[in-house]
């Protein structure tokens, strides 16, 4: 992530040497937190010299410049032939920029490249220009990339350009498969990528497009390519994640089970306390009593999922097992019975409280004998919400949550 605010050409990744001989660059993230780069060039990947590259399930992707030129792949030196496939280049940035916007650029004429299984969308505005594919000025159409089996989506812009000072564009995919005859099985489509800073395509078309590559059998995250592949650094799968937690409290730490299902990890949020946990099964002490949201995001391969829970808890601790107490129905619309074990002769004031602690019912108050109780509990003219029952004996004190609906 280039996320400092200097004002600089810069490459993330760079090859500089012609004695860099069979680099691999592949399974790499690269972002852009920068927004404004005067007139510079950033680049993502940079092949300035050196032969027998490949280049492969990498992910360029959540480029926040508003100034400044930004090439996703740029390839230098005349005749490296570098591999370059299985990418994902994403500059879908809502602001517009000033600057001009390319997945794959050659710097010197005829590189060469070999440029397959790509993904090439840019969507964000720019008073440049932005193309998929830029060649030098003096190279051939024909044989400068050999390009095929990729995807473009480029509104307003160009599938491919020639030249930056006198440039030649080519805005549609049939007119540069008539002017240049590469990109034959290529497509052009809106991938429908999940979010800008995770460009995981949703667009069934998406399925199956690639040309298989055998040395190349997994995706950027590490699934196994499908027969035919996909194209881009992901590959589709049917594992899909979905949030799922339960909690116990116990006064006021609550102990959450998470049962997620193909979950890789989690991300909690214990709401109003504004704490976060990255654990499967976090336990939380809550400051005070009260109702806290609580939003687990449950992070997998193909997807994330959000699960939002609100937790009613109470600093009277936990109900004492000599007490063996129980509130039906709950949830409930009119009415409840409390019954609880009383383990011997006391008093008891029993109170039903909303979450302010303000008394909205006295229930009972005096003395209770040994052995089972039950209270009856009327809720006809309570508003529907989140209240408790306030059970105070002369040994232990302890609260029920119960929740009214209509």
């Amino acid at each position: 992530d280039k996320a400092s605010s200097q004002v600089t050409t810069c490459n993330a990744i760079q090859l500089a040497q012609a004695a860099n001989v069979n680099g691999r660059i592949y399974n790499n993230f690269i972002k852009v937190s920068q927004t404004n780069n005067g007139s510079m060039t950033m680049r993502g990947i940079y092949l300035f010299n050196g032969t027998g590259h490949r280049v492969y399930n990498n992910v360029i992707h959540d480029v926040n410049l508003v100034s400044g030129n930004f090439v996703g792949i740029e390839v230098r030196a005349g005749n490296i032939a570098p591999e370059v496939h299985f990418n994902t280049i994403a500059l879908d940035h809502d602001s517009a920029t000033t600057g001009s916007l390319y997945g794959l650029a050659e710097e010197l004429s005829n590189t060469g490249t070999v440029f397959t299984n790509n993904i090439v969308s840019i969507t964000q505005p720019t008073s440049g220009v932005k193309a998929a594919i830029l060649l030098a000025t003096n190279s051939s159409l024909n044989t400068a990339v050999m390009s095929n089996r990729n995807i473009f989506w480029l509104p307003g812009g160009n599938v491919a350009q020639k030249g930056e000072f006198s440039p030649t564009f080519y805005p549609t995919l049939g007119i540069w498969q008539t002017a240049s005859t590469q990109d034959a099985n290529s497509l052009a489509f809106d991938p429908m990528f999940e979010s800008e800073v995770k460009p995981y395509p949703t667009n069934p078309l998406w399925n199956n497009n690639g040309s298989a590559i055998d040395w190349i059998t997994t995706d950027v995250v590490g699934l196994t390519r499908n027969t035919p592949p996909d194209i881009g650094a992901y590959e589709s799968c049917d594992f899909v994640t979905e949030a799922e937690f339960s909690g116990v409290s116990t006064g006021l730490s609550v102990e959450f089970t998470n049962t997620s299902t193909d979950a890789l990890s989690y991300y909690w949020i214990f709401g109003n306390a504004g704490d976060t946990s990255t654990s499967a099964n976090p336990t939380f002490a809550f400051p005070d009593s009260g109702s806290y949201t609580v939003t687990l995001i449950a992070i997998g391969l193909c997807n994330s999922d959000t699960l939002v829970e609100t937790f009613l808890v109470t600093g009277m601790g936990s109900i004492p097992d000599a007490f063996s107490a129980s509130l039906f129905p709950n949830p409930t619309n009119a009415s409840a019975v409390l019954t609880f074990t009383n383990p011997r002769m006391q008093r008891f004031d029993i109170r039903l409280t909303d979450l302010t602690g303000r008394t909205r019912a006295a229930l009972f108050n005096g003395d209770l004998p040994a052995g089972s109780q039950k209270i009856n509990l009327n809720t006809e003219n309570l508003p529907a919400g989140l209240y408790n029952i306030r059970i105070q004996a002369e040994s232990d004190a302890f609260t029920m949550p119960l929740s009214i609906q209509r």
